[in-house]
């Protein structure tokens, strides 16, 4: 139904296997940093035939290129357990505790200019994501027939018999990594 596109070539999930209709939304990153992004252009429904291939609204990122003057930032962004408060809830009465140790930083940079005055404008960004968030588990609380004295034989018998281990099932980690770099050149003609 809806169209995300970066400088006018498409951007979508066309396997539709992100909730955020995004292509790599899966991975719970964006396609694109957003300090390399100049612009947003949004339509809804629009009649211009010049914009195909959707219903709903479109979304064009339009990135930043270079101009005669040098230009540039630099960013770091931080979370952490300690930054984040309590844990939720919305029984009366319940005790909020601190969350699980996790970590989270995003850091990069750009800069753009030029590169022969008037003519030729060149944009670089670069940026390095790193998350490790906790994923809580709770026995009790599962809702499948098997217990847990079934998934630890289980667990056991795969070790033993196939010298594989399938890992944890309890509290684990999911880690996010993800590097992006983003380069523009802009010829002028005339």
């Amino acid at each position: 139904m809806n169209s995300i596109s970066i400088d006018g070539a498409l951007n979508n999930d066309v396997f539709g296997l992100a909730a955020s209709g995004t292509n790599g939304g899966q991975t719970g990153i964006s396609p694109i940093s957003i300090d390399a992004i100049e612009s947003f252009k949004v339509v809804i429904s629009p009649y211009d035939v010049s914009l195909s291939g959707f219903t709903g609204g479109g979304i064009n990122a339009i990135t930043r290129s270079g101009s005669n003057n040098f230009t540039g930032s630099a960013y770091y962004f931080h979370r952490s357990q300690g930054l984040a408060g309590l844990t939720p809830t919305d029984v009366d009465g319940a005790t909020r505790t601190p969350l699980a140790n996790f970590n989270a930083y995003t850091t990069g940079f750009r800069i753009g200019g030029p590169l022969i005055k008037d003519k030729l404008f060149f944009f670089v960004n670069a940026e390095l994501q790193r998350e490790e968030r906790p994923r809580t588990y709770d026995i009790a609380t599962y809702g499948g027939i098997s217990k847990k004295a079934d998934i630890d034989a289980l667990k056991k018998y795969v070790s033993d018999t196939y010298k594989y281990e399938v890992g944890e099932y309890g509290n684990t980690f999911a880690q996010i990594n993800s590097d992006k770099i983003s380069a523009r050149l802009d010829y002028k003609l005339k």
